[in-house]
C-alpha cells in the first residue's frame, strides 16, 4: 500500500469536538483521521491512586501530546540523537502529572463500534513515552484498517514502582502505580470510547518490549478483568521480575536516606522531585540496580499484582482471551556489517565464531535449517534470551488457556549497512503500518507487502481474536503438537517448529 495520502485540515473553533463523561475535549481532522492528543484520564498526587477526572465546564484543547513521566536521570547530554535511521526519536516535556493518552480514529459517531487497540509504550518500566518514537503514532492503522488506535503515557520508575507498602495502608499499591495508571486509561476508554467511533466491548491491549511486560501483567491484575478483550505481546515476555523483598528493601533503604521515617512518612509526597530522584538513584547504585530499568517492574503481591505467569500460570478468568506473542531474530547482539551476498563462507564462519568460538560450524548449519532464506552470518547476532522466553511462554500459554495463541518471528533485512537485521524495536515501524516513514526500513518489494502483512495481522486479530482472513499470510496457531510460528521478513511465511534445534543448541551453549 506504500505511504498513505493524506489530504485535508479541518480544526475549527468548534469542530471536531468531542463529549466525554468528564467535559468536552476539542481535536482536529487529519485527512479522513480525527486526531485527539494529550487527553487526561485521571489525576494522581504523588504516590497515590489514580482518580477519576473532575468534571469540566467549556471544551478542552487535544492537540498537543501531553507529558511523558520524568525518567531521573535524564538530561539532553545522556539523550544524545543516536540510531535515528533505524529509529527516529522525538523528545517531550516531562512531568509528574502524566495520565494522558492520544487517539487516532476514522469517525466521532457514536456506535459505530470500531475495534479499539490501546497501545502501551516500551522502554522497560522506566523510561519511554506514548509519542517518544515516530512508529508509535496510530494515524496509518486508523486509515488503513479503521481501527481506533489510543497510546498511553502512564508514571514509570519511583513514581510508578517504589514499593513504599510497609509504611502504610495508604501506600499499599505504591509498588504498582505505573499499571493501576494503565487500568484507570482502560476504564476511561471503557467508559468514553464509543463516542470516539470504537467499541468498549473490543478491546486490544498490545505493547513491545516494556509494554510487553505491562500487557501479561495487566492479566495477571484482577482490577483489569473486563477491560480488554485480546493481548499481543512484542519482544517483552518478562521471565522474572524484582520480588516484593528487593523492592521494599529498596524504598525502605531510601526512605531512611532521605531522613525519613514511618512518622513523617507523608513528606515525601511533597518534597522537591530532585531530591527524591537522587536518593532513589544513589540507592539503586548501592544495591547494584543502575542498569537500564533493573530496579523498576510492578511488584507481585499475590492480590493485586497475582504474579508473573513463569511462576503462578494463567489466571483462570484470562483462559477465553486470544494472544499473539513474538520477538526478534536479533533483538540486541548488533548484526555482521557488509553485504551478505559478496561474503565466502569463510567470512561467515568468521563473524559467527567470534560469538559462538569452535561450535560456530553447528550453529551455521542449525541456523540455516531453521532460516533457510537468511543469510547464515546473521546466527552471529541471533537473540538467546527473548526467544525462548517467548516459547516457554507461549507454550505455558497453551496448556492454561482455551483461546488460541499466535506465535511469531520478526526476521526482516534492511539493506542498512549492506544488511542488517533491524532488532529490538525493528518490528514496530511494520506493525504500526509506518515503515516507509524510517528511513533504513525502505526496501523495494519488501516494505510495502511487509507492512501491510503485519499490521493487517493485528488489525484483523483486535476485530476478530484471528490474524488470518482477506489476503493475509495464513498463520497457524500455537499448540504443543502443531507449533507453528509466522516468520515476518522478506518473504512471509508460516513454518512448524523451524527453530526448535536452534534452541536446543543455544541453549547448551556458554554465554548470553
Amino acid at each position: 500500500m506504500g505511504i498513505s495520502r493524506r489530504d485535508g485540515f479541518v480544526c475549527t473553533e468548534d469542530y471536531p469536538v468531542v463529549e466525554t463523561k468528564a467535559g468536552k475535549v476539542h481535536g482536529y481532522v487529519d485527512g479522513d483521521v480525527f486526531c485527539f492528543r494529550g487527553l487526561e484520564y485521571a489525576r494522581a498526587g504523588r504516590f497515590q491512586e489514580p482518580r477519576p477526572l473532575e468534571p469540566w465546564e467549556g471544551i478542552r484543547y487535544a492537540f498537543d501530546y501531553g507529558y511523558g513521566c520524568p525518567e531521573m536521570t535524564y538530561s539532553l547530554e545522556g539523550k544524545a540523537p543516536g540510531g535515528s535511521l533505524l529509529i527516529s526519536q522525538r523528545f517531550w516535556n516531562m512531568s509528574e502529572q502524566v495520565q494522558n493518552m492520544n487517539i487516532w480514529t476514522r469517525s466521532i459517531e457514536a456506535g459505530r463500534k470500531r475495534p479499539v487497540m490501546v497501545w502501551m509504550h516500551g522502554g522497560g518500566f522506566a523510561g519511554g513515552s506514548a509519542s517518544q518514537l515516530y512508529s508509535y503514532e496510530g494515524w496509518e492503522m486508523a486509515h488503513t484498517y479503521d481501527v481506533v488506535v489510543v497510546t498511553v503515557n502512564h508514571r514509570l520508575n519511583m513514581l510508578g514502582f517504589l514499593d513504599l507498602s510497609s509504611f502504610g495502608e495508604k501506600y499499599r499499591h505504591t509498588g504498582n502505580l505505573g499499571m493501576a495508571d494503565l487500568i484507570a486509561a482502560l476504564r476511561w476508554v471503557r467508559q468514553n470510547i464509543a463516542a470516539f467511533g470504537g467499541d468498549p466491548d473490543n478491546v486490544t491491549i498490545y505493547g513491545q518490549s516494556g509494554g510487553g511486560g505491562k500487557v501479561t501483567t495487566l492479566m495477571q491484575m484482577p482490577e483489569a478483568d473486563g477491560l480488554y478483550h485480546k493481548v499481543i505481546a512484542q519482544s517483552g515476555v518478562m521471565r522474572v521480575g524484582p520480588s516484593s523483598e528487593r523492592s521494599g528493601e529498596l524504598a525502605q533503604r531510601a526512605v531512611k536516606k532521605l531522613g525519613l521515617s514511618r512518622e513523617n512518612i507523608a513528606e515525601i509526597e511533597t518534597m522537591p522531585y530532585n531530591r527524591l530522584s537522587a536518593a532513589v538513584t544513589s540507592v539503586t547504585e548501592e544495591m547494584g540496580l543502575q542498569k537500564f530499568g533493573a530496579g523498576w517492574a510492578p511488584v507481585p503481591d499475590g492480590e493485586y499484582f497475582i504474579g508473573n505467569a513463569f511462576d503462578k500460570g494463567f489466571r483462570k478468568e484470562t483462559e477465553d482471551i486470544p494472544m499473539i506473542v513474538g520477538s526478534c531474530l536479533a533483538e540486541f547482539d548488533p548484526s555482521p556489517v557488509g553485504d551478505k551476498s559478496k561474503w565466502t563462507d569463510d567470512q561467515r564462519r568468521k563473524v559467527v565464531s567470534e560469538r559462538f568460538g569452535k561450535e560456530a560450524d553447528r550453529v551455521i548449519a542449525v541456523f540455516a535449517k531453521a532460516y533457510p532464506g537468511i543469510d547464515p552470518s546473521y546466527a552471529a547476532a541471533i537473540d538467546r534470551r527473548v526467544r525462548p522466553a517467548v516459547l516457554d511462554f507461549t507454550a505455558i500459554r497453551n496448556r492454561d488457556a482455551r483461546a488460541p495463541i499466535y506465535n511469531y518471528v520478526f526476521a526482516f533485512e534492511s539493506t542498512f549497512l549492506g544488511g542488517q537485521l533491524p532488532g529490538h524495536n525493528g518490528d514496530l515501524h511494520f506493525m504500526f503500518h509506518n515503515a516507509y516513514g524510517q528511513e533504513a526500513m525502505r526496501k523495494e518489494n519488501v516494505t510495502g507487502p511487509l507492512q501491510d502483512a503485519m499490521a493487517g495481522a493485528w488489525a484483523r486479530f483486535a476485530e476478530t481474536g484471528n490474524p488470518n482472513g482477506d489476503d493475509l499470510p495464513r498463520w497457524d496457531a500455537y499448540t504443543q503438537e502443531h507449533n507453528a510460528a509466522m516468520i515476518y521478513g522478506d518473504r512471509n511465511s508460516m513454518v512448524i517448529g523451524h527453530d526448535r534445534e536452534l534452541q536446543e543448541i543455544l541453549a547448551s551453549l556458554p554465554g548470553d
